[in-house]
């Protein structure tokens, strides 16, 4: 299989459908761009992560983490329309529409310092989800330190002060973009297959 080939296949797909959508073509020299072309060769079918890596690494990607390669950021951030299969399967399923409920410009917003400090401050700097504390260990995982991200409350709006509520990095990767939230961080609205 060419993934070059495929690149730029899809290359032109996306000019051609996603690009006026906000959709965000990563670039094939990367980890995100090539293992786009690697599900586009394989478009409709749910391929497994680790056949991923595996061809990332033969042509010439060195992948470290417990995450290396962050397929769900081609639909979660850059706005692709892939779905998920369990924990570790994932499926391009259209070149021609977006991720539906993608809003290209909400991931480019955020809190200024002054905000988030003091949005972090009234929820004593602690995620509202699990309560994991700033700087503390991270309560699902005691090896890593809690960091708190800006979550969407409702993540078909903008980032904005009246829109977010701080969660940890496990929390927030954990509802993706599948949960509507009130300020207390109860979940008030679900959707399965994300919106």
């Amino acid at each position: 299989m060419n993934l070059n080939q495929k690149y730029q296949e899809l290359a032109a797909a996306h000019k051609a459908n996603l690009a006026a959508l906000g959709v965000k073509l990563p670039r094939f020299t990367g980890k995100l761009g090539c293992s786009l072309a690697i599900l586009y060769a394989n478009f409709g079918a749910f391929v497994h992560i680790d056949a991923i890596k595996t061809q990332l690494e033969e042509t010439g990607h060195t992948l470290t983490g417990t995450d290396p390669v962050q397929v769900r950021h081609l639909s979660t951030q850059k706005g692709w329309w892939i779905e998920k299969e369990g924990k570790y399967k994932h499926k391009l399923v259209s070149v021609q529409q977006c991720l539906p409920g993608f809003i290209a410009q909400k991931r480019a917003s955020k809190l200024n310092v002054e905000n988030w400090t003091k949005m972090k401050q009234e929820y004593g700097y602690a995620c509202v989800n699990c309560g994991s504390k700033e700087g503390d260990p991270l309560r699902w995982d005691q090896t890593k330190t809690t960091v708190l991200q800006q979550g969407h409350m409702d993540p078909r709006k903008d980032l904005t002060y009246d829109n977010c509520i701080p969660q940890c990095a496990f929390c927030n990767q954990q509802y993706k973009s599948k949960a509507v939230f009130n300020k207390r961080g109860f979940v008030i609205e679900f959707c399965k297959s994300g919106f």
